[in-house]
């Protein structure tokens, strides 16, 4: 199969989670509730029509479940890149031959260049004559739209907010990821930031930036700094972090904030100087990351922007809790909500709050039981990290071997779990007593054949075994079915029922 689209943009549409810019409706005056809250809306993007190779979802796949063991690894421990090594990757552009054994703390980001060869020639595609609709209609199998959305990265434009206390999100294609838009500076810029609970830092590229080798420039992007702000002021400190698919180093600086009408004057964060190719191009639509877990993570040694907030006396607690919407639903109607747990999200009959047993600073809980279409499928003893920056849920191989052994028409390809795309398959994870169940769209990533929307799937749930054989990581396709919310201050994490 064939279908227009020049390769930057194929790149962007399967893996970027991209900001467009809020609505001016959805940034609301602060109401001073103490609960702020931010509604997720999806990123779509007109496809681009050059003809190339029709896209290989089995790449596509093989880049989430490699993002996702990578996440695990260094959650586990796995050391980060030193210095050397980070000043090598600035200097060629290339990351380490070893990198696929370490983690790097975002899991949406832009594929790696190789990605362009593994596109060519791959997977079982048929053929299709231009002007042809890339997917076509399938009534009980994969979404067409959600695939759609997976391969042209287009935008859909937000609902309006649920409270006075909201500003607009994005969400990236097909549910991989999700993203704020803050304000920086006086006078206050719009920049579009990727809302990660994994890591605990918040940056934006500096005016400063340079690309690989010290090229000049990082890109048509939004940047912070002395030429557009009059409040902004470098500290003197310096800071880096490491990625899956880049780095960054830089400065610690500060500057006036606004997070959802809420203003944070002369706030610290990372401005970027140098920024690895995959931060640094045109094709990198996002401005930064805020990170959101706790604030031991921190490269940079700062509070999280939630705890700044409670600080400041701006919310009631250091709250975050998020709703993550689904494409397929059509009702973009997610949410992230700073200071509480918005009631009107969840069912509060179902509400659990568990310990965070990571000492680490992720937000870890014990899972009491693992459940296929009812079935106990007999796990015990293991934890789930759960991370809004992840996609997929990874976990120890001859687990997800177990849970898919208890799915009917279930086959491992040697690489990867297959399932129907057409499954009805219920998966439920026991947290505090209470179970959650997966919704069986879910459970299916990507067409194995791209033209067959009632074949064989990719299955959701991907091995990836290097962070030990007891601990899972649960990214949004867990997080999707559940209403999530975390408290920096009790050290707790609570989930419930959507509404």
């Amino acid at each position: 199969m064939k279908f227009d689209m020049n390769f930057s943009a194929l790149l962007s549409a399967v893996v970027l989670a991209v900001s467009l810019g809020a609505p001016a409706e959805a940034r609301p005056a602060p109401s001073g509730s103490g609960l702020v809250t931010v509604p997720v809306t999806r990123i779509h993007k007109p496809v681009y029509r050059d003809v190339v190779d029709a896209i290989d979802t089995q790449a596509i796949h093989q880049k989430h479940v490699n993002r996702g063991s990578q996440r695990l690894a260094l959650m586990s421990g796995r050391p980060p890149l030193t210095q050397e090594e980070l000043q090598k990757v600035h200097e060629t552009g290339e990351l380490p031959a070893d990198l696929s054994k370490r983690y790097f703390r975002e899991g949406v980001v832009k594929f790696l260049e190789d990605l362009k060869a593994q596109m060519k020639g791959k997977g079982s595609l048929s053929p299709m004559s231009k002007g042809e609709s890339f997917l076509a209609d399938a009534a009980g199998g994969f979404d067409p739209k959600v695939a759609d959305a997976a391969n042209e990265n287009t935008l859909t434009p937000a609902q309006a907010p649920s409270s006075n206390d909201s500003l607009g999100l994005d969400i990236s294609a097909n549910d991989i990821g999700y993203l704020a838009t803050i304000q920086i500076g006086n006078p206050p810029r719009d920049f579009k930031v990727l809302v990660d609970s994994g890591s605990s830092d918040l940056w934006v590229g500096g005016e400063n930036c340079s690309g690989p080798g010290g090229g000049s420039g990082c890109g048509n992007h939004t940047f912070a700094g002395s030429s557009s702000s009059s409040s902004f002021s470098d500290t003197g400190k310096t800071w880096s972090i490491t990625y899956g698919s880049g780095f960054l180093s830089g400065d610690i600086v500060q500057d006036d904030m606004e997070i959802a009408g809420m203003k944070l004057p002369a706030h610290q964060f990372g401005a970027a100087k140098n920024e690895s190719s995959q931060f640094s191009g045109d094709d990198t639509l996002f401005d930064g990351i805020m990170g959101l877990g706790g604030s031991q993570l921190s490269e940079q040694g700062i509070p999280t922007v939630v705890e700044a907030l409670h600080s400041a006396g701006l919310i009631q607690a250091p709250v975050t809790s998020y709703k993550l919407a689904r494409l397929a639903d059509g009702s973009n109607d997610g949410e992230i909500t700073f200071g509480g747990m918005d009631a009107g999200k969840f069912d509060g009959s179902t509400k659990v709050t568990v310990q965070n047993v990571s000492p680490k600073g992720y937000w870890e809980a014990n899972v009491d039981t693992f459940k296929v279409d009812g079935k106990d499928v007999q796990l015990s003893g293991r934890t789930a990290i759960l991370d809004t920056g992840t996609t997929l849920i990874v976990g120890p191989g001859n687990d997800v071997d177990a849970l898919h052994a208890a799915m009917p028409v279930s086959r491992f390809d040697g690489f990867n779990w297959v399932i129907p795309c057409t499954t009805t398959s219920k998966v439920a994870f026991t947290f505090g007593g209470r179970e959650f169940t997966v919704d069986s769209r879910d459970l299916t990533f990507l067409p194995v054949n791209s033209g067959n929307l009632t074949g064989d799937c990719y299955s959701s749930i991907t091995r990836g075994s290097v962070g030990g054989d007891q601990e899972w990581l649960f990214g949004d396709v867990f997080l999707k079915n559940v209403y999530f919310s975390t408290d920096a201050g009790s050290n707790e994490i609570s989930l419930a029922n959507l509404a």
